[in-house]
């Protein structure tokens, strides 16, 4: 466990801003990010069958989304797949909104409503819009913030080590 912290400490910290001379590149280290977050997280048990379901909207990510299949989380084997609708996210555990879905953000998220669905965006304000995990770029790095109070609305609870990482945790009207 304490090598994968490392891991996942060094693609938040160290990864420069390199990383976003092609949008490939960014897409790779924002899919190993959210895998880094599913693997610290926990749903209930009725979220998960056999298998952990990464799913994304936008093509740019299936490279980066592609390489954790068949990886596993928890003896749980790791999927990923491509959204075309808000209707296909029934099965997901984890879902990758990016920016350039922000149209329909307010729709996925009432859909998304109690659902155990872990959501990570690089969307600016995605925690304060009810979104759990944001990925931002901040000093050439990426990093990244969580609203707990909708992981623990949707049932879902999140490594004490990945909050550590944080750049800001926010907890219902307070934010560390």
């Amino acid at each position: 466990m304490r090598h994968t912290i490392k891991k996942l400490w060094w693609l938040l910290l160290v990864s420069p801003l390199l990383a976003y001379s092609q949008s490939n590149d960014s897409a790779v280290i924002k899919a190993a990010l959210s895998y880094n977050f599913a693997k610290y997280t926990q749903w209930p048990d009725s979220a998960i069958a056999d298998e952990l379901t990464l799913c994304y909207f936008n093509s740019v990510y299936q490279v980066g989304f592609e390489k954790f299949a068949d990886k596993k989380i928890n003896v749980k084997t790791v999927q990923s797949r491509q959204l075309t609708t808000i209707d296909d996210v029934d099965g997901c555990q984890l879902l990758y909104i990016d920016s350039e879905n922000q149209t329909i953000l307010p729709q996925l998220l009432t859909y998304l409503k109690a659902k155990p669905i872990l959501t990570v965006s690089d969307m600016p304000g995605f925690i304060d819009s009810g979104g759990m995990i944001e990925i931002v770029n901040k000093a050439n790095k990426f990093r990244f913030k969580v609203n707990l109070l909708q992981l623990q609305q949707h049932d879902l609870t999140i490594s004490s080590q990945v909050l550590k990482l944080a750049i800001e945790v926010k907890r219902g009207n307070i934010t560390r």
